[in-house]
C-alpha cells in the first residue's frame, strides 16, 4: 500500500474510472465543469471530471493476496492514460493525425482500450464465460460418474469433497467472472481491433460553433456501419464499409474508414450531429459536454438536446 509524504498509508482508489480523467478534461467548459445528462432519465447536473465516468472497484484485483498492491490494474491504466494525453491534445492542438509512429501507436492503442475497458465490455465478456461455468456445474452437479473422474482428473481428494457434499450447496452459488478474466478478455479484444485501427484512414472532425460542440459518454468509441440501412447484423472492425468515431475534446473528433472521408465544411452540423449520435446511442450511463446544449440526429434530421432530453424524461416518466 502507498505511503503518503506524512507518514501514513494512503488508501487504494476505489473509483476505478473507465472514461479517463484526462480525457474527459477536454470536454469541460471554461470553469472545468461537464454539463451531464442522466442517460436513463434525463436529469441535468454540473459535475467534475473526476465525479463521473466510474464504476467502483471496477479493476479490483479479484484474488488479492496479502501485500498485493489493489491497485495493480488502476494504476497501469493510468500511467497509460498519462502517454496518451499529450497526444490527444497534439491532435486537438493541430487539427491533424501524428505523422510519428510512436505516437500513432499510443493513439491506436487508446482508441482500442477505450473500447473494451467499460463496464458493458465487461458484460460481453463475462456473458459467455458465465454460461459456460453454469453449464459445467450443472453437469458435476447431476453426474456422479462425471464429477469422480472430473476430481481424480485435477487431484481433488474425494474423501474432502464427495459427491454428496457438492449436492448439498446445489444452487447455493453463481459464477462470476473475475478482474483478471475480463482484463484477459478485454486484452484479446483490444489485439484483434488493433489490427485494422492503422488500415483505416483517418480524418480530424472540426466543430467550433456555440451550440455545435462534440460530446463524451460512458463509451465514446463507436464503430457503425457507413449506411446502416438494409444491415441485419452488427459491423464488424473489419467490416469495410463500416466508421470508426471517437470525440476527442468539445471541438475535435475523429473517424477512421477504410475509404478516404471527404469533409465539406458546410456540412459541419451534419458531421458532429451524427457523431453525437452515435456516442449517444452507445452510452449506458451519462453524456457529457461542454456547455447545456448540444446537436445529435433523429432519422436523418438534426435536432437539439432539448428535444433529447424531454424524451428521455418522458420516457423515464413512463416506466415508473
Amino acid at each position: 500500500m502507498e505511503v503518503s509524504p506524512a507518514g501514513r498509508s494512503k488508501k487504494p482508489t476505489r473509483r476505478h474510472h473507465y472514461t479517463p480523467v484526462l480525457y474527459l478534461r477536454n470536454f469541460t467548459d471554461a470553469n472545468g465543469a461537464l454539463h451531464v445528462v442522466n442517460r436513463r432519465n434525463g436529469h441535468r447536473r454540473e459535475s467534475s471530471p473526476e465525479a463521473i465516468g466510474f464504476e467502483k472497484d471496477l479493476y479490483w484485483p479479484g484474488d488479492l493476496q496479502a501485500g498485493e498492491d489493489p491497485e495493480t490494474y488502476e494504476s497501469q491504466f493510468r500511467e497509460f492514460e498519462g502517454k496518451a494525453a499529450p497526444v490527444i491534445k497534439q491532435i486537438i492542438g493541430t487539427r491533424a493525425i501524428p505523422a510519428d509512429d510512436e505516437q500513432l501507436g499510443i493513439l491506436y492503442n487508446f482508441i482500442a482500450f477505450q473500447f473494451v475497458r467499460t463496464p458493458s465490455a465487461r458484460r460481453l465478456v463475462a456473458g459467455p464465460r458465465e454460461q459456460a461455468a453454469r453449464i459445467i456445474i450443472d453437469l458435476l452437479e447431476n453426474d456422479r460418474n462425471l464429477y469422480e473422474s472430473e476430481m481424480r482428473r485435477s487431484g481433488g481428494d474425494l474423501n474432502v469433497f464427495p459427491f454428496e457434499r457438492i449436492q448439498r450447496t446445489k444452487g447455493m452459488y453463481e459464477p462470476r467472472l473475475t478482474t483478471e478474466g475480463f482484463i484477459e478478455g478485454a486484452m484479446v479484444m483490444m489485439n484483434a481491433i488493433l489490427k485494422y485501427l492503422h488500415q483505416r484512414t483517418w480524418t480530424v472532425l472540426v466543430s467550433e460553433r456555440p451550440g455545435e460542440s462534440f460530446v463524451v459518454s460512458d463509451h465514446p468509441v463507436v464503430l457503425e456501419w457507413s449506411d446502416p440501412r438494409g444491415k441485419p447484423f452488427p459491423p464488424g472492425h473489419a467490416h469495410i464499409d463500416t466508421e470508426l468515431t471517437i470525440p476527442l475534446s468539445a471541438h475535435v473528433a475523429l473517424i477512421g474508414c477504410y475509404t478516404p472521408f471527404d469533409v465539406d465544411s458546410r456540412c459541419t452540423p451534419a458531421y458532429v450531429s451524427g457523431v453525437n449520435s452515435r456516442t449517444i446511442d452507445r452510452a449506458r450511463v451519462f453524456v457529457a459536454a461542454c456547455e447545456d446544449r448540444f446537436i445529435l440526429q433523429n432519422n436523418g434530421d438534426v435536432i437539439t438536446s432539448a428535444r433529447f432530453i424531454a424524451q428521455l424524461e418522458a420516457d423515464a416518466q413512463r416506466s415508473r
